[in-house]
């Protein structure tokens, strides 16, 4: 795709700005284009422990020293633990030897899952703690407007199992009764104001609900009603229409769903070949839109794998794969075979493209770093979550950052944006109704704040 201009010598303008501030970095172009392959260069391990298997992956900067960290939790066992990055060595600790069912990033630090959920501050230092449930947290998110949610699920049935907010109004419990595994914050229906949609483990008897803000209250609407055994989700714009889209992962089959201008949506699996599993069996859990190639297409990675434990299902090894998106066809390309459960796609080589760090039921985190840069251009945008990033032009583009990354795993707030053969783009950047455009040429670090003078 070509997402820009044809200039030659493109010039990055001057900012164009309605209260955000655009701090542009220096060109990093690639030093020798080749296509981009991916090699599985590290499986991290703990020190004379067999560390966490499976569960939460997340990857932040915890220290501060410009290379980004890996922390992990088990759904299982009971461990939570950083591995340190200090230029690409990793140096394994672990934080706590209790349950952390998953890891939820939240504003000023983390929440842990399970039954009684730890609060953890930025470096990961407990603080405190959520009220006990009866069940386990499997998600916390803080809503703009509202509230922090916390999704729970609970193998005691449904009676037991709820949704709510904390400092905030209490959700309708009859559609919040739905087993919930994960939730999504975006602006679904583009009035300004974050919205919910809880992926729901419940294909029998309930179903995925989406939640409007409505003066500061999470109200249950009928859109994208769907009856799955739902493991997690992502967001992203994949027709250039700006409207987010969703992928859905699940048991049996993943669910693509494209947003239409009324803010209904229509179910595009088999169209787009997005919802076969590689394995042709039974259970996906990571599934994220990232663009792999930075061609401006959007493509999608996705862990499967069987439960684990005592809930195993014999399934086998299941894939790890990458679905190149060609001409609104996703064709997989299976990288690994073993129990895969969280997806992060962050380029930890600052060589502009995206890596993977994926976890797993049988092993640690697994780190695939690209290996040759390409010839595509790129833009990486730094800053605060909920900013809407677009490409404008013929062949627009709609990036949010976000820090989710699908079914258990957090990345950095950050946005990359794959340019293809563009050597100049107009880029507008919103955030709660601020904005600023200005027209950069590809390959650099945007850092994306609010003017304090506005």
């Amino acid at each position: 795709m070509d997402t820009g201009t044809d200039s030659t010598e493109p010039v990055d303008s001057a900012p164009v700005s309605g209260g955000l501030l655009l701090e542009v970095g220096e060109a990093q172009p690639c030093a020798a284009p080749v296509p981009a392959t991916w090699e599985k260069t590290t499986t991290l391990q703990g020190n004379g422990n067999a560390g966490p298997d499976g569960g939460a992956v997340a990857v932040e900067d915890l220290d501060g020293d410009g290379d980004l960290d890996i922390i992990s939790s088990w759904d299982v066992g009971d461990w939570l633990v950083v591995w340190w990055n200090d230029g690409g060595t990793y140096t394994y600790e672990l934080i706590a030897d209790t349950e952390a069912w998953q890891l939820s990033r939240v504003d000023g630090g983390w929440v842990s899952g399970g039954q009684s959920p730890v609060i953890y501050d930025e470096s990961l230092t407990p603080i405190g703690q959520l009220p006990p449930v009866y069940g386990a947290v499997r998600e916390v998110v803080d809503v703009q407007g509202v509230g922090r949610l916390v999704t729970i699920t609970s193998p005691f049935g449904p009676e037991h199992q709820w949704d709510y907010v904390v400092d905030g109004a209490e959700l309708d419990q009859e559609l919040a009764s739905q087993n919930a595994f994960d939730a999504l914050v975006f602006d679904h229906d583009q009035d300004g104001d974050e919205d919910v949609y809880v992926v729901n483990d419940n294909p029998f008897d309930g179903r995925n609900v989406m939640w409007h803000q409505q003066d500061g209250v999470l109200v249950p609407t009928d859109y994208a009603p769907i009856r799955m055994a739902g493991m997690g989700g992502d967001v992203g714009d994949l027709n250039g229409d700006g409207l987010p889209d969703l992928y859905l992962t699940a048991a049996a089959r993943n669910i693509l769903l494209l947003q239409n201008p009324d803010h209904t949506f229509i179910d595009v699996t088999f169209g787009w070949n997005a919802g076969v599993l590689a394995s042709g069996k039974a259970m996906a859990w990571g599934g994220v839109f990232w663009d792999a190639d930075n061609d401006g297409d959007l493509d999608l990675m996705v862990a499967e794998g069987d439960f684990g434990g005592e809930y195993n299902l014999d399934l086998g090894p299941q894939p790890l794969s990458l679905q190149r998106n060609s001409d609104e066809t996703f064709s997989p390309e299976v990288w690994d075979e073993g129990s895969f459960r969280g997806l992060v796609p962050v380029d930890l080589n600052d060589d502009g493209v995206l890596d993977i760090v994926v976890s797993s039921a049988s092993d640690g985190p697994a780190i695939w770093l690209s290996q040759g840069c390409g010839d595509h251009g790129w833009l990486r945008f730094d800053g605060p979550e909920g900013a809407t990033i677009r490409v404008l032009g013929e062949s627009p583009q709609t990036h949010w950052i976000s820090r989710d990354s699908g079914f258990g795993a957090s990345k950095p707030a950050r946005s990359h944006v794959g340019l293809g053969d563009a050597t100049e783009v107009l880029i507008r950047v919103e955030y709660q109704g601020l904005w600023a455009e200005q027209a950069l040429s590809p390959n650099r670090v945007v850092k994306v704040s609010v003017d304090p003078e506005h």
